[in-house]
């Protein structure tokens, strides 16, 4: 009933992943591309090599603090996501509809024994008669 809609939110899980490790080697890769041109040669008659700082600056914004905006950006999308796979596992429970496959692409299980099963929340000793004690509100 609403398996595109899960498989569309575990997409878009893993595409925040992989554009997330994308921006930060895009990162690495301008800082390294900035303090490559960051020397300029100047033939005025003898070679001199001036050292362009403002170049050299950017490079280090882009090693250090670009890998930590995209970091700080991939946790709050996951924080998004891990909201909306809430809303789908309570819709889930409203329907009565299985979450198996939800839990499944959620925490990445790969066996069934190790999804958790509601009679492991039930004590079933506790439900039946001879473990029911009277108080003095039932006499």
């Amino acid at each position: 009933m609403f398996k595109e809609s899960d498989q569309n939110l575990v997409f878009l899980e893993k595409l925040i992943t992989v554009v997330s490790f994308i921006a930060v080697l895009g990162c690495v890769i301008t800082a390294i591309c900035l303090w490559v041109t960051s020397s300029v040669e100047v033939i005025n008659g003898e070679a001199k090599k001036i050292v362009d700082g403002f170049r050299v600056g950017m490079g280090f914004v882009a090693f250090f603090v670009g890998p930590l905006l995209v970091w700080i950006n991939y946790k709050i999308w996951m924080v998004v996501i891990s909201f909306l796979y809430d809303i789908k596992l309570i819709r889930n429970k409203l329907y009565n509809i299985n979450s198996e496959k939800l839990y499944r692409d959620l925490f990445n299980y790969e066996e069934e024994e190790t999804l958790p099963n509601k009679n492991d929340y039930l004590n079933q000793e506790t439900l039946t008669e001879g473990n029911i004690q009277e108080t003095n509100d039932d006499k």
